[in-house]
């Protein structure tokens, strides 16, 4: 198993939070364009630095500032090329070269996405689009089927074909979970899985 770690740097000017969600945009890009190559996404993420305690307050809990990309063969690493995709980051991040995991790690996670339904605005839209109903009608359903969660989140930009940009920013909340061994090693275009466990070290 081989890995590429992504740590942002401490800047000034340029809060981590925001360095992170363009980092985790190109990514998401360059495993996009891996999968439409591959018809699969064999690379995972995990967050060393992930720190989560229920009822802490979401902005206390963090993904951290370091990305690992994990894949069982370098060759996956090797296609990805993620150099060529953070390139213009480079004053705000470091990446390291394609490294083994380290052997003997005995304590695997799951990063995995966690949707919640917390805009009212956006849920009602889908339920006239697929009800027919009025929109003051939807509004009620939409608000009392909201639902939150104050796991750790990164902002990203959805690259949807509308254009209205205000509307296309959401939360990417990801949910750490224990697991006891490496299972599956299939991910989502965000690095992300509901079932496939990473080595943490």
């Amino acid at each position: 198993m081989f890995y590429q770690e992504i740590n942002i740097l401490e800047q000034e000017e340029v809060p981590s939070h925001a360095v992170m969600a363009q980092v985790y945009s190109k990514i998401h890009i360059a495993l996009a364009e891996l999968n439409n190559r591959l018809n699969v996404v064999p690379v995972g993420l995990s967050f060393p630095e992930y720190d989560y305690q229920p009822n802490r307050g979401k902005h206390q809990n963090t993904v951290g500032k370091k990305i690992r990309l994990i894949a069982k063969d370098k060759e996956c690493l090797t296609n990805l090329n993620i150099t060529k995709y953070l390139c213009r980051l480079f004053d705000y991040i470091t990446l390291s070269s394609i490294q083994s995991v380290p052997v003997g790690i005995t304590n695997f996670s799951i990063y995995k996405r966690k949707q919640v339904k917390s805009n009212a605005a956006t849920l009602a839209r889908r339920i006239v689009n697929k009800t027919g109903v009025e929109e003051s009608i939807a509004l009620e359903k939409a608000k009392n089927s909201l639902t939150f969660t104050d796991l750790p989140y990164v902002c990203l930009s959805s690259y949807s074909t509308s254009a209205n940009v205000s509307n296309n920013r959401f939360t990417l909340h990801i949910e750490k979970l224990r697991a006891d061994s490496e299972t599956a090693f299939v991910f989502s275009t965000y690095g992300l899985s509901s079932l496939s466990a990473l080595p943490d070290f």
